[in-house]
């Protein structure tokens, strides 16, 4: 661990956000997505777990604009253009940037390249968040401002202890029972809320259940006070850990919520 007093206290605030947003009941791969957003001044931050095993990836994406159709496109495109793929990524075990501005030609040949190319930002930093052997877990943070040495440095330095934190996030969720008070939702509160999971907006909800988008917005008020929540993404997290809706891990390989911090696919053959 570097001594250097400016990078342990960024270190430090690193660690400190993250274990704040676990604390909070944030699922870990977004609890990680916000914080290296804000620690890095980033457009945008995705961390992909991918199960070797099934061979499919669990993309998570902050912040909640992002066109997550775009980015399904740009990681289907990884398989072709990197054959190795899984054995890239079990291989990669140091933080790497890919820049707009770098000179070489083989720059078109990283990793990150689909994802600069889609988020048309200036710099794009791979971080590994793999702690097992066959586990595959890493973050893509893209900035419109370049990477200096500096924050590279800093990225290397909080690795280690964010790989600890999720690992061990995970864990604890793997094995927590999802059952909890029951906040005594209607079942049209249930239906709008399970629609909101899926990543549709009020509008759309308000025509799949044949009502106006005023009515949809009151259910959801009620959603978010009986589940003492501010926002879709945290309600629909919390209605996950009482086992209101199915959790991720439920969920099927073909599921896209669209608000943007959920993404699952076939990932290669």
């Amino acid at each position: 661990m570097c001594r250097e007093e400016w990078c342990l206290e960024a270190v430090l605030d690193a660690v400190a956000g993250t274990l704040h947003a676990l604390e909070s009941g944030t699922r870990a791969e977004l609890a990680l997505c916000s914080v290296l957003l804000e620690r890095f001044d980033a457009a945008l931050v995705a961390v992909v777990l991918v199960d070797p095993d099934n061979s499919t990836a669990t993309l998570t994406a902050w912040p909640h604009t992002v066109d997550m159709a775009r980015m399904r496109l740009a990681v289907a495109r990884l398989p072709a253009d990197f054959p190795l793929l899984m054995h890239h990524l079990l291989l990669a075990r140091r933080p790497s940037c890919l820049s707009r501005d770098a000179e070489s030609p083989s720059w078109r040949a990283a990793i990150e390249w689909p994802f600069y190319e889609f988020m048309g930002c200036r710099d794009v930093a791979h971080l590994p968040l793999s702690g097992a052997a066959q586990q595959v877990c890493f973050a893509l943070i893209a900035r419109h401002n370049e990477f200096d040495h500096r924050e590279m440095h800093i990225l290397e330095c909080t690795q280690t202890p964010l790989t600890a934190l999720c690992a061990i996030a995970t864990r604890a969720g793997e094995h927590a029972p999802a059952v909890g008070p029951d906040p005594g939702l209607t079942a049209r509160e249930l239906d709008v809320l399970g629609l909101v999971a899926e990543g549709l907006l009020a509008r759309t909800i308000a025509n799949r259940l044949d009502v106006s988008p005023r009515t949809v917005h009151k259910h959801l008020g009620s959603v978010y006070r009986k589940l003492d929540a501010h926002d879709r993404l945290v309600a629909v997290l919390r209605a996950e850990t009482l086992g209101i809706l199915p959790s991720p891990q439920q969920m099927s390989s073909s599921t896209t919520q669209e608000d943007g911090f959920l993404l699952r696919w076939q990932l290669y053959a």
